[in-house]
């Protein structure tokens, strides 16, 4: 799994919990220094090398995930990495790549899909209204379905959560390679 621009979130984590192979990237060193560093302070996680090559941690959690945090331009990912991952996560750097401009943005996007498998599928999580996103995504990644759901916060007071997070609604938006019909070619 490829959680692009993922900042400081615990997404990563919780994904490797689940036994998942996780790398994380991110442009801000300080931000994988610190994600790597809250992984490192608990006890079902532990070090097991620096990334091979890249600089990066790798920890591993006892449920057998591995989570590794390394340092790139969501915009500029390895060329070995073409077709390495099965999924994309993207929890608000999209958002932020939003404000160096479209074409930075939807380059981020073209360069998720060049990482990903064939069966691949790719989920940006924003509280970013579709009239915000949809368009963006459907340009930017064609021969891609992309579809929007709403996940709506349990109740209408504005609340913290258990992290201090304010509820809100969140909007998630899916993208999956469509199929190609054999009949799409001419016999």
């Amino acid at each position: 799994v490829l959680p692009l621009g993922c900042g400081t979130s615990a997404l990563g984590p919780l994904l490797a919990e689940q036994g998942h192979t996780v790398v994380n990237v991110d442009y801000d060193r300080g931000c994988l220094e610190a994600a790597s560093a809250q992984v490192g302070s608990r006890p079902e996680w532990a070090h097991h090398r620096a990334a091979a090559g890249e600089g990066g941690e790798l920890w591993r959690h006892r449920g057998g995930g591995t989570c590794e945090w390394l340092l790139h331009d969501m915009c500029a990912l390895p060329a070995h990495w073409s077709g390495r991952f099965d999924a994309v996560v993207d929890k608000g750097g999209l958002c932020a790549a939003i404000f160096a401009g479209e074409a930075y943005a939807a380059a981020a996007c073209r360069e998720a899909a060049r990482c990903s498998t064939a069966d691949a599928s790719m989920h940006y999580i924003t509280d970013d209204a579709p009239e915000l996103r949809i368009d963006l995504l459907r340009a930017a990644l064609p021969g891609y379905e992309v579809v929007g759901a709403s996940i709506a916060p349990a109740d209408e007071e504005d609340e913290e959560d258990a992290f201090g997070h304010h509820r809100r609604e969140y909007f998630v938006y899916s993208a999956t390679r469509t199929p190609v019909s054999t009949s799409d070619y001419p016999s």
